[in-house]
């Protein structure tokens, strides 16, 4: 199973509709060079340490880690705990508690833990 440090860009693009995009620490960039576009994900410090007024971006997408999207959840008011899990089967479960008047349990697996946190963002924020 290949590990998934930073979300998809399909992720990142719907993130960025409902996160503080300060909360990003990641970037997917496209690079231009004479072989064609080239797309990458890096941390935000290491853009930042190579843009030059040569480098060929060709455009990017502001993108969260684990630990964003870990920290995103534990700074929400309505999250009491997060945990993150990983089963038997290697799929990872990420489970939160929130207070609406009544107590409730939310959990999502999935096959890796980004994809999980992601899924729980966009269950809370519907």
């Amino acid at each position: 199973m290949e590990t998934k440090n930073y979300t998809d860009i399909e992720q990142s693009k719907k993130l960025a509709e409902i996160l503080p995009l300060e909360s990003a620490d990641g970037v997917i960039v496209s690079f231009g060079d004479r072989d064609g576009v080239k797309t990458v994900v890096m941390p935000s410090e290491t853009l930042n340490a190579i843009k030059t007024p040569f480098s060929d971006i060709r455009g990017s997408i502001p993108c969260w880690s684990l630990t964003a999207l870990l920290e995103f959840l534990r700074n929400r008011h309505d999250c009491n705990y997060v945990t993150l899990a990983s089963n038997k089967a290697s799929l990872w479960c990420l489970r939160t508690s929130y207070y609406n008047h009544v107590w409730e349990d939310a959990e999502e697996v999935s096959e890796n833990a980004v994809d999980a946190c992601v899924k729980m963002i966009f269950r809370l924020e519907v």
